[in-house]
């Protein structure tokens, strides 16, 4: 087993864009995904640094994220749910064995 398997679950929900001509665009969910990742709080210095929020803030790292730029999840260990705080995942591809995602989230519950 890797690292970059992860030791927490997220049960992922995509936010997808669907264009309406009357109302314009909205987002519907997508189907739950469950995602075995590592979650991780950020320091307020690096919370400030990204441009987000002070407290609240996570990093998410796992081999593929099932999402895109808009997305909602539950910790499911952690008990909170975060949302996305960044657009799309930063994505590293260096080797096969290496190769990681890396997504932002931020909470507005008792952590945040």
């Amino acid at each position: 087993m890797s690292l970059l398997d992860g030791r927490h679950t997220l049960l992922v929900t995509p936010q997808i864009r669907v264009g309406d001509p009357v109302d314009g665009d909205r987002f519907v969910d997508g189907p739950q995904i469950e995602v075995r990742c590592n979650v991780q709080p950020v320091s307020e210095e690096r919370s400030a640094a990204l441009g987000l929020a002070s407290r609240g803030v996570y990093r998410v790292s796992c081999r593929r994220w099932p999402a895109g730029a808009y997305w909602r999840a539950e910790w499911l260990e952690g008990g909170i749910e975060l949302s996305y705080a960044q657009a799309n995942p930063k994505v590293h591809r260096m080797s096969g064995a290496t190769s990681h995602d890396v997504v932002y989230g931020v909470t507005e519950g008792p952590h945040g």
